[in-house]
């Protein structure tokens, strides 16, 4: 007698924690996102990312302190950068975000533009 099985494995990566890169010269991926609203919607939602790399799955958020390294000249990133709410992101589990010189331009007057300039709803920055 043969037996034969197959599975379909998808690996999603729901809350996350430790490092995650944005770098608009590399492809997208569960830990590069080529721009900062495709980071925005892989933490808060299953949404499609605006930069085509793999979407989540939830539960959406952190599990632990995220570091977020936007590589350097990379940018400019010409985008409305809006954080919301992050389930998951405490004191303790913090998100950080390295610039590394790199600048947003919201190309919106009413808004500042500068050296990673983001507007931040109830996030933990450190």
């Amino acid at each position: 007698m043969i037996l034969c099985t197959s599975f379909l494995v998808q690996s999603r990566a729901a809350q996350v924690s430790g490092t995650l890169t944005i770098d608009a010269n590399s492809p997208a991926s569960a830990t590069n996102f080529q721009n900062f609203n495709s980071l925005i919607a892989y933490l808060t939602s299953a949404n499609t990312r605006s930069d085509a790399g793999p979407s989540n799955s939830a539960p959406f958020g952190v599990s632990g302190p995220l570091v977020v390294d936007v590589v350097a000249n990379s940018g400019p990133y010409t985008e409305q950068v809006v954080f919301p709410n992050i389930t998951g992101a405490s004191a303790t589990n913090s998100i950080t975000i390295n610039g590394n010189g790199n600048t947003i331009d919201s190309h919106q007057p009413q808004l500042p533009t500068g050296p990673l300039c983001v507007l931040i709803m109830v996030i933990f920055i450190v």
